[in-house]
């Protein structure tokens, strides 16, 4: 054999060996795995609890008489037209919500439901009359704005607010005036801020608070007993603003 043909054979030898190493080393490059990168865009569903104070004014208005207080002819007799109940309770609620992503610009709409036992009383006039003022539950219907710090998203939010409102006067002699108890679905707004954190590709934490604010919310009226007797009657209004700190957690459905 000569010199060349030797030459030849060990050049086809050693692509033969060397070829199925390198396409076993492509191969694994090849299905090495691409790092993941999160984003916050799709439809979320969650829950939440977390804590609520309320501040509520009872301020009375005329209503053709003598204007009173907001328990009856009491609070005026006294010199004390409005009255305020503060309290505070627990909080836990559901909500949905729907994000769009534009680089680190974060953008949305949510809406959610929370149960409270927001329920204050306040008495005056010696004991004879009082005035209490219950949330039952608060629903939001917002719009969100963040920025997205990789996995952390900083954001502000506010928008439309809906309350159940309880609102109950009492006063007694002289002029026994009946209690008067209004429930109502109060309107208003909230806005807030929060910071949410994502800790996998579906699941994330977060922190907020919001303040809700309605005001002007229908009161009642009470009737004096005997009519007769009676230079007015009980007309009043109600302010209520809720402050809410609360923590959720949320489920990226796609």
């Amino acid at each position: 054999m000569t010199k060349w043909k030797q030459a030849v054979l060990a050049s086809t030898a050693i692509v033969g060996m060397v070829g199925p190493a390198a396409a076993a080393d492509l191969a694994y490059k090849a299905a090495a795995p691409v790092a993941y990168v999160n984003t916050w865009e799709g439809l979320y569903i969650g829950i939440h609890a977390g804590a609520a104070s309320q501040d509520s004014t009872c301020s009375p208005f005329d209503s053709g008489g003598s204007s009173v207080g907001c328990a009856g002819y009491g609070f005026l007799y006294y010199g004390s037209g409005d009255h305020r109940v503060r309290s505070t309770s627990a909080l836990v609620g559901v909500e949905i919500a729907q994000n769009w992503q534009s680089r680190n610009f974060v953008y949305g709409v949510a809406a959610d439901w929370s149960w409270t036992g927001l329920k204050g009383n306040s008495a005056g006039c010696s004991g004879s009359c009082s005035y209490e003022a219950k949330v039952n539950w608060l629903a939001s219907f917002r719009g969100r704005a963040g920025l997205a710090l990789e996995n952390t998203m900083l954001y502000v939010t506010g928008g439309l607010a809906l309350a159940g409102v309880k609102n109950t006067t009492w006063a007694g002699n002289p002029y026994n005036l009946n209690i008067n108890s209004t429930r109502s679905t109060a309107i208003g707004w909230v806005a807030g801020a929060g910071v949410e954190h994502m800790f996998d590709q579906r699941w994330s934490i977060k922190g907020e608070i919001l303040h809700y604010d309605f005001t002007n919310v229908e009161g009642g009226r009470g009737q004096c007993v005997p009519v007769d007797t009676c230079s007015y009657n009980l007309s009043y209004n109600t302010d209520h603003t809720i402050n809410v700190a609360r923590v959720g957690l949320s489920y990226k459905i796609w």
